[in-house]
């Protein structure tokens, strides 16, 4: 078929199945837009179609990587010596910093999970809040470590897990490989694990600490909400999404591992065909993906559009429009009798 025929018939049958996602009046599930400068940016990346593997594949692509790491490092205000990956959202971040971190934490069991692979391994134990994203659940199982081995502790009345509980679950079963997961903005309800009390307890008893900041990990770009986060830069992993607050086009999503060796043992590889290069960055030794898109073109584009200030006034303006959405209608005569209807008849449908 004719080129040109095939889009506008393309064009023409999604009418009525596209949702305005993209759009600022969309108030459903947790998903962004994209800024000018990442809409345009993303139609230059397939323009240019440069595989983001190799320095060798597309030096500029490599290059524009890297400086979006410290960047991103920057904004989100953790360590410059952090290495990192670029990949398709939070849950292939989590995928990501949780392979550093069983490397690191079976490598202190004498025990080298790339090369031995997990039967006879030592257990790995993940204690986490009983309120944890399903994407933790799916990457657990994914990479071998099972569904049975994550302990789900109680939050408390304000929905964060306490420093007892926190404790009691480590001295339980003391001397395993462990991974604590906290929480960067609960998606139900906000919420901010109190990261300078719980981090360093972990810490205290060898515990990995991996952070699941999908969006809440973006406060720490505005003056206004970055307290959220005090300590959080003392843990050893973070997963969090560009398609989300940043407004990039999916797909996007940033992990960073403090421990840059665990990082590369677990996903870097070696083979002939491979043009590696000595000095620069290559995406593949920090990414599960060999062949992808260069997706740090829209980040690139979206940070020099929005700049530090442009980034912290949109997670306030955003912050100020939720605020105002749930005091205004909780003013509603009625709206309060309503919702506790509505959650008790229709769950689904609830507000």
């Amino acid at each position: 078929m004719d080129a040109t025929q095939v889009i506008n018939e393309l064009v023409a049958d999604v009418q009525g199945g596209l949702l305005g996602t993209s759009g600022g009046r969309f108030f459903g599930w947790v998903v962004g837009g994209s800024v000018p400068a990442a809409l345009a940016a993303d139609w230059l990346t397939s323009t240019w179609d440069q595989p983001a593997a190799l320095f060798a594949s597309g030096p500029a692509i490599a290059i524009i990587e890297e400086v979006c790491g410290q960047w991103l490092k920057e904004l989100l205000g953790l360590s410059p010596g952090a290495s990192f990956s670029l990949v398709t959202g939070c849950s292939m971040a989590h995928v990501t910093c949780l392979a550093a971190a069983r490397n690191a934490m079976l490598a202190k069991h004498s025990w080298d999970v790339e090369r031995k692979g997990l039967s006879g391994a030592p257990p790995i134990r993940i204690l986490s809040n009983n309120q944890r994203h399903g994407s933790i659940e799916r990457t657990v199982r994914l990479l071998g470590i099972g569904n049975d081995n994550v302990v789900d502790l109680p939050v408390n009345r304000q929905g964060h897990l306490d420093s007892g509980d926190l404790l009691r679950g480590l001295q339980e079963h003391a001397g395993r490989p462990t991974i604590v997961l906290l929480q960067a903005g609960d998606i139900n309800t906000g919420v901010f694990d109190p990261f300078e009390e719980l981090i360093p307890i972990a810490r205290e008893h060898g515990a990995w600490v991996h952070i699941d900041g999908a969006f809440g990990l973006w406060a720490a770009a505005s003056p206004k909400y970055q307290h959220l986060l005090n300590g959080v830069e003392q843990a050893d992993s973070w997963a969090v999404d560009g398609h989300k607050w940043l407004n990039v086009p999916y797909d996007c999503g940033y992990a960073f591992v403090a421990d840059s060796k665990a990082h590369w043992a677990s996903m870097s590889h070696r083979a002939s065909y491979l043009t590696h290069d000595n000095e620069a960055r290559d995406q593949i030794d920090w990414t599960p993906e060999w062949s992808h898109r260069g997706r740090g073109i829209t980040t690139y584009a979206a940070i020099r559009q929005l700049g530090k200030q442009g980034v912290a006034e949109l997670i306030e303006r955003t912050c100020q429009h939720a605020h105002r959405l749930v005091t205004r209608i909780s003013a509603l005569q009625g709206a309060g009798k309503r919702a506790k209807e509505g959650v008790q008849g229709h769950p689904r449908h609830a507000l």
